[in-house]
């Protein structure tokens, strides 16, 4: 499994643990797995390279939406937007394994590591597993597959959050305590240094960090620890720079050369999330140097009105479909999850 793909799945996995809700997902990625396997129509559209990959996380959608967990459906859209077609049977699989490791971990007695900081925090059961399976990953991977890995728990972790000025107040704070180690206000040595576990050292951080700023900046600076960082101030930087990449995959905007009808606004907006992958804030602008249509803007991606086909394209039922629901649909009462 490619190492971003790795990083997503692992902070999918810690909101599903702080729900309670591991075991379930372990079991619907399990059912999901062995249904693509029974089912060639279904296998074909997910591994098929000739459609778009957010067709095909479309699809996915419409099928499985109600019939799995949440989180189990989270793993499932990143793969097949992140994976090769030809890969993504296999990457389902490592998928499933994985999560029941975790669940077999989490359901292991670690009373005795629960601890309490010299701040009087708690460092609770929830941390001490993901400081073993990040341990796990700081083993394996060279520095930039592990910048890889956090940049995809990281695109994880800031999906969840909704609105824009959240992700400015993360992006902030992460530079801010970039520059506090640059200059020297905050120790950095003991975090960086390997010979220490990383349970301690994710441990220090969090005690640094927690109540004092946002949750989503805690978690994101406490898993950087294991990009295998030369020196904190650095690798803060570079992380406040990724904040800001996924920032601005949330803002579309948009210059109409007439202004936008409700139904036009929720039909650019849908199709814009489902391009970014998360809610996105569209930012409408008359313009009437415009001769006619609309120019949208959201990350790198640029569409003008001359693709105005492509956009509504991305909403259009695709052949095949009809005989995927089929598929899906039969499988899931064959495993009694419909």
């Amino acid at each position: 499994m490619i190492p971003s793909l790795k990083g997503y799945v692992h902070a999918v996995v810690e909101s599903a643990l702080a729900d309670a809700a591991l075991s379930r997902m372990a079991s619907d990625l399990d059912s999901f797995n062995q249904l693509i396997l029974a089912n060639p129509v279904l296998f074909g559209v997910i591994t098929d390279s000739g459609i778009s990959s957010l067709i095909r996380k479309n699809i996915l959608s419409d099928l499985l939406t109600s019939r799995i967990d949440e989180y189990a459906l989270r793993v499932i859209r990143r793969a097949v937007v992140e994976g090769h077609g030809d890969d993504l049977p296999a990457a389902f699989g490592e998928m499933v394994e994985m999560v029941r490791w975790i669940d077999e971990v989490s359901s292991k007695d670690t009373s005795g590591e629960q601890a309490t900081g010299s701040s009087g925090i708690s460092y609770s059961h929830l941390e001490v597993v993901m400081s073993r399976v990040a341990a796990e990953e700081e083993e394996k991977l060279s520095r930039s597959a592990a910048r890889n890995y956090i940049g995809g728990y990281c695109r994880a972790v800031l999906d969840r959050v909704e609105d824009a000025g959240t992700l400015a107040t993360v992006q902030e704070e992460v530079l801010a305590l970039s520059r506090l180690f640059d200059g020297g206000t905050l120790p950095s040595f003991t975090l960086i240094d390997r010979s220490i576990p990383l349970i301690a050292r994710r441990r220090a951080m969090f005690e640094l960090l927690d109540g004092k700023v946002n949750p989503a900046t805690v978690k994101i600076v406490v898993h950087s620890l294991s990009s295998r960082p030369r020196d904190m101030a650095t690798t803060l930087a570079w992380l406040a720079d990724l904040v800001s990449g996924i920032r601005g995959w949330r803002i579309g905007k948009v210059r109409s050369a007439k202004p936008l009808t409700d139904d036009e606004l929720g039909m650019l907006t849908g199709i814009l999330g489902d391009v970014a992958g998360c809610p996105v804030d569209v930012q409408v602008d008359i313009d009437s140097s415009l001769l006619g249509g609309v120019v949208v803007s959201i990350g790198d991606l640029v569409v003008d009105s001359s693709a105005r086909r492509y956009l509504e394209a991305l909403g259009s039922p695709l052949l095949g479909r009809d005989l995927a629901h089929q598929a899906v649909s039969a499988g899931m009462v064959n495993r009694g999850a419909a």
